[in-house]
């Protein structure tokens, strides 16, 4: 694995001159004669790992590929102490506050006070010694001691007497004290535990408060590298302290499924990264200094948060669409028919525009967007109003599939048209019962015709509460969602209408 460091400042070149190239700082690959102009200094290193299947062994190192040959075996490593001056910071899963030698916190006492550091360890290390020692020599202790000598060590290895004996935490040495020590809270009225008997959560928020701090005491001069960062951390706690690693350091370098986040960031620093025809891809935003551009790019990327780990976005006109059909989804989910009506596991998710009422003319920058960020895109569109065709035409050419609804069908007929006038009546009293919407007037002769035209279900907003309610599943909605969980065997595809039962 490659990397290039640019912008070193002068101490680390001055460490890395040998090895100094110059680079294009926009791709990070060597400069060419074009590129010298805005050419900048920096440093390519390359992590490699071997593994010999005769003797069972493996090794691994750190090397400058610039100046290897890797065809004949010859590698310029990276010794320790230039490895050691790149300040770089792994936020490690584990205990935190550890003031051994290879702790986070040892690294932020010794930045900021290193003769206070010390002073401390030496006098820890002289404190603990005198008081083992009197423990050891106390007169309980002392007895027991002695009669094990008695019984066969003193004559066997010559062991005088009891002050012969002493004991001590790990092997006696500083270093092994050090690793001993592990941090206590006190949270409530249980008192001091360790950090780690207070949860998962509670030791990834002192693990990450611990990196932001010690990237301060440098000045945040330091990259924070981090795996799967947020994973042990509520959603709150893991925006927040993202931000506050974001704003710390010179450069934050994280893996993370979670969408809380992504949010700490800027959308042209995202990085998605996908696996598909057996390739693996990376796919980001360009920069772009056009502000109502980035502001666009908010709006829409907050709606894409949630699918972020997906496969597959399926675009709709607006949230009662993704509210109604994802209800819908989610009951068919639970039938147990996973081949035909599981949108998660085919890792496919409903999202549309963001605003109260989303709208198909955002339906093609959103789409570009997502394609842009490597999702597979399919798009569902409403078939009540007119310029469907138009509408159609704007639509990113390379969308896998648009899907459209029955003539004279959004959402609410989807939800509605095809069932039986029973299934309808019993609906329609829960809902009148339960007064989210109003009576039904005694003169309505075709249940179906009236909830369509008077917008019951959009008026009162209740299209998860009807999805639940009614005791067959809709066939439109049924319909869409199964055509949603097959691969796209059709660029467009127009559903056939489904009239009611009678």
């Amino acid at each position: 694995m490659e990397v290039t460091l640019l912008d070193l400042g002068v101490e680390l070149e001055d460490l890395l001159w040998e090895h100094l190239t110059t680079f294009n700082p926009d791709t990070g690959e060597t400069a060419s004669s074009g590129d010298m102009q805005t050419a900048v200094r920096g440093v390519a290193l390359c992590y490699r790992a071997s593994y010999d299947l005769e003797t069972d062994t493996g090794m691994h190192w750190v090397d400058f590929p610039l100046f290897s040959a890797p065809d004949i075996g010859d590698f310029a490593r990276v010794r320790r102490d230039l490895r050691d001056a790149i300040p770089v910071l792994f936020l490690k899963a584990g205990t935190p506050l550890q003031i051994r030698s290879d702790g986070t916190l040892r690294r932020l006492v010794s930045d900021s006070d290193p003769l206070g550091l010390a002073e401390a360890l030496t006098v820890l290390d002289s404190d603990v010694r005198a008081a083992t020692q009197m423990f050891s020599r106390s007169s309980a202790i002392a007895g027991g001691i002695e009669s094990v000598l008695a019984c066969g060590v003193r004559d066997l290895l010559g062991v005088i007497n009891e002050n012969s004996v002493e004991l001590v935490p790990e092997d006696g040495t500083l270093a092994g004290l050090l690793r001993t020590l592990e941090p206590v809270l006190t949270l409530d009225s249980a008192g001091a535990l360790p950090v780690r008997s207070h949860g998962s959560t509670v030791q990834s928020i002192v693990t990450t408060a611990e990196a932001v701090a010690t990237t301060a005491a440098q000045g945040g001069s330091c990259v924070v590298v981090a795996d799967d960062f947020g994973d042990r951390l509520d959603t709150a706690a893991a925006q927040y302290l993202a931000h506050r690693l974001q704003t710390t350091a010179d450069q934050v370098i994280i893996t993370t499924r979670r969408p809380d986040v992504v949010r700490a960031f800027a959308p042209e620093e995202l990085i998605r990264l996908t696996r598909r025809d057996g390739r693996r891809r990376t796919h980001r935003l360009d920069h772009t200094p056009d502000k109502k551009e980035r502001l666009r790019r908010r709006l829409i990327l907050d709606q894409f948060m949630a699918a972020i780990t997906y496969r597959t976005i399926v675009l709709m006109e607006g949230p009662t669409d993704v509210e109604g059909f994802g209800a819908v989804a989610h009951r068919m989910a639970k039938e147990g028919n996973n081949s035909h009506g599981n949108l998660e596991a085919r890792s496919t998710r409903l999202v549309s525009p963001p605003g109260s009422d989303g709208g198909i003319t955002r339906l093609p920058g959103f789409a570009q967007l997502a394609l842009t960020l490597g999702f597979r895109v399919r798009v569902v569109i409403d078939n009540d109003k007119a310029g469907l065709e138009e509408n159609i035409d704007k639509l990113p050419a390379n969308v896998e599939q648009v899907v459209i609804l029955p003539p004279k069908t959004a959402v609410e007929a989807a939800l509605i048209r095809g069932l039986p006038f029973e299934v309808l009546e019993d609906a329609t009293t829960a809902l009148v019962d339960a007064g989210e919407i109003d009576a039904i007037p005694e003169s309505v002769d075709d249940l179906t015709k009236y909830l369509i035209k008077s917008k019951t279900l959009k008026n009162s907003a209740v299209h998860v509460a009807w999805a639940h309610l009614v005791s067959e599943i809709p066939p439109i909605a049924r319909q869409l969602i199964e055509i949603l969980c097959q691969p796209a065997t059709q660029q467009r595809l127009d559903l056939p209408d489904i009239e009611h039962a009678p």
